[in-house]
């Protein structure tokens, strides 16, 4: 989506299009921003509930 909205900026005719473009790459890089915390915040709720049973060791 980033990467489309750069080109298609890049590629435009008129002001218009490039205002489209732009709420594309910002939403672009909310998703990416939203994305990231999320996969975080699962990397610690796993990390945190596979070391708290057994002690950190892994299952065999």
């Amino acid at each position: 989506m980033i990467a489309l909205s750069f080109q298609g900026d890049q590629d435009r005719e008129d002001n218009g299009c490039g205002i489209i473009y732009g709420m594309m790459r910002d939403a672009g890089f909310r998703l990416k921003h939203l994305v990231t915390r999320e996969i975080e915040s699962h990397r610690l709720k796993s990390s945190r509930s596979s070391g708290a049973a057994d002690g950190g060791r892994p299952a065999t």
